[in-house]
């Protein structure tokens, strides 16, 4: 990064390291950016709300898993598996 940037607030400098790198690689972060896909909510949970086990051990078992177990519960957290 360049010295004048030290100065820069914690995103700023984020930023500037973005664009430079992106210059760095021959290329610039508009170009980056039409590369990314799209991301949809899957219906089920998001980042501030999950959803329940039951309904994680549903999905998999629509995916297609013959068994599904839950070999670790701890308030909260959870352990969960599918076999084919």
């Amino acid at each position: 990064m360049k010295q004048e940037s030290y100065s820069l607030k914690g995103w700023e400098r984020q930023k500037v390291a973005r664009e430079e790198w992106s210059v760095q690689q021959g290329t610039n972060l508009t170009d980056i950016r039409a590369k990314l896909g799209t991301s949809s909510t899957p219906g089920y949970s998001s980042p501030n709300q999950l959803t329940t086990l039951d309904a994680h051990l549903e999905m998999l078992t629509k995916a297609g898993f013959k068994i599904v177990t839950v070999p670790w519960k701890y308030y909260g957290l959870a352990v969960f598996d599918g076999w084919l």
